[in-house]
């Protein structure tokens, strides 16, 4: 038993009061009044931690359910990437195609238009003969007066080699004829875009006179030289002094 004792120290005169206790009332007191703070600071701090855990648990399962929201977007995202990948490589594929095919059409193309300037000098030569030759051997009244046939055209470097004959289409005509010749030398891709070379003016006309026929040779200088490809034409005109046409004959070269 333990007796407690209470006195007033400002009035010594009053009766001191006591409180008799056992021994464990006493330890449970001591105890109690030791522990209520430990107990009220644990209290509070496992409801505060309780709190923000229960809100970092919201907070967390928020998080989550937006991670999920994202993972699946990243999916989608990806799957996007595989269908773009796939769609390209398609596209690719198509572009080169399309590459190829027009790549053989313009390599076609290339050899068919330069088959065909082949042919059209070939198809305009051909006819440039048949012309004189049936002029020659089936001679009519539009015919000029001065046949011009026997064309030689030939070309080393810058220097153009010809020969070419002249004869009286009527065989009764023994007056000596005067004519003045004039040579042209025609070039382009095709027959229907012909431009005139240049030509120094001494080749470019010659003085000639004769009573039946004539075989005139020659030469004169050329500014282009001989390439591949392309049409010549090699052009002679004849004037008498009137400046009337005589004689009109070419060949391509």
């Amino acid at each position: 038993m333990y007796t407690i004792i209470f006195m007033n120290k400002d009035d010594v005169t009053s009766r001191p009061k006591s409180l008799s206790l056992p021994k464990i009332m006493l330890v449970l007191f001591v105890l109690l009044i030791v522990l209520m703070p430990i107990g009220a600071f644990v209290y509070g701090w496992q409801y505060f931690q309780s709190a923000d855990l229960n809100q970092s648990k919201k907070e967390f399962q928020k998080l989550t359910i937006e991670s999920g929201k994202k993972d699946g977007r990243i999916d989608e995202l990806i799957q996007e990437t595989v269908d773009l990948k796939t769609e390209y490589e398609k596209v690719a594929a198509e572009k080169a195609q399309a590459e190829a095919r027009v790549s053989i059409a313009e390599n076609s193309r290339a050899k068919v238009l330069e088959k065909m300037e082949e042919l059209e000098e070939e198809i305009f030569g051909l006819r440039g003969q048949l012309a004189m030759y049936e002029g020659f051997f089936q001679p009519n009244k539009e015919k000029l007066p001065v046949q011009c046939f026997n064309i030689n055209v030939s070309q080393s470097a810058n220097k153009l080699w010809y020969g070419v004959s002249f004869l009286k289409a009527n065989k009764n005509d023994k007056d000596l004829a005067k004519l003045r010749v004039e040579f042209h030398v025609r070039t382009g891709s095709r027959a229907l875009s012909l431009e005139d070379e240049e030509l120094p003016q001494s080749d470019r006309v010659r003085n000639i006179q004769f009573k039946n026929s004539y075989r005139m040779k020659g030469s004169m200088a050329l500014k282009r030289k001989k390439t591949k490809g392309g049409l010549r034409m090699f052009e002679i005109r004849a004037y008498n002094e009137k400046d009337e046409l005589m004689s009109y004959c070419w060949k391509s070269f």
